[in-house]
């Protein structure tokens, strides 16, 4: 299994898609990452 992202990556993506405005794959692409793990699309939704 992957290693988890760390809790600093997850946070600049989560404010790229939400403060920025970008979507999921979009985030995805700029940090190098194959896909956004549960735990940020969690929080992108709890915190809306």
């Amino acid at each position: 299994m992957p290693k988890p992202y760390s809790y600093d990556l997850r946070q600049k993506v989560i404010q790229a898609i939400k403060l920025d405005g970008l979507k999921i794959t979009e985030a995805s692409e700029i940090f190098s990452i194959i896909a956004i793990d549960k735990a940020v699309k969690v929080s992108i939704v709890r915190e809306g």
